[in-house]
């Protein structure tokens, strides 16, 4: 994957207030290729909701954006938006954070004004790819014996399922 090019994500400390506090970004032709063989084709929208409780930030995180894929079984390209989610706790408090398993909390270090979730929205984004990037459930995909898009016609080819493992029982 190319590198990732697009300006810092952060929200201001001073914006966030006891309760709930939402913020909504967009980051407008960001410069990210969508995994192998894809690209992202509009802008990001991001959407981040934070708790406050006491010293803790209770973030909800919503990324969706829309990518250009290329089909695994026919290898056609296709659109499809994409949307991931993140939860993840902020504090003040260092006891908190270390005790944490991974990134699940992050602490927010003294004389910090900011939070800065740039890589949080990279990660998430990411990761809403599908693993197997289909352009429909019910894609037929290529035959494997002379390469015909399946979804646009049949092929002639004789199809015949029999392991070749097996092939010694046909000569009994």
């Amino acid at each position: 994957m190319r590198s990732i090019d697009f300006k810092k994500v952060s929200i201001p400390l001073s914006s966030v207030k006891e309760g709930i506090s939402t913020f909504i970004f967009r980051i407008e032709s960001p410069n990210l290729q969508a995994g192998v063989g894809g690209r992202f084709l509009s802008g990001i929208d991001i959407r981040v909701e934070i708790t406050t409780v006491g010293d803790n930030l209770f973030v909800d995180l919503v990324v969706k954006s829309e990518g250009l894929f290329e089909c695994d079984r026919c290898c056609e390209t296709f659109q499809k938006v994409i949307e991931g989610h993140l939860h993840i706790v902020y504090t003040f408090d260092r006891l908190k954070a270390q005790g944490g398993k991974d990134d699940e909390i992050k602490l927010i270090p003294f004389g910090m004004n900011e939070i800065d979730i740039t890589q949080d929205v990279i990660d998430v984004l990411y990761l809403a790819i599908p693993v197997k990037k289909l352009c429909r459930d019910t894609c037929k995909g290529l035959c494997p014996q002379c390469g015909v898009n399946l979804n646009e016609k049949d092929c002639t080819c004789q199809k015949e399922d029999i392991d070749p493992r097996w092939e010694t029982l046909k000569l009994i």
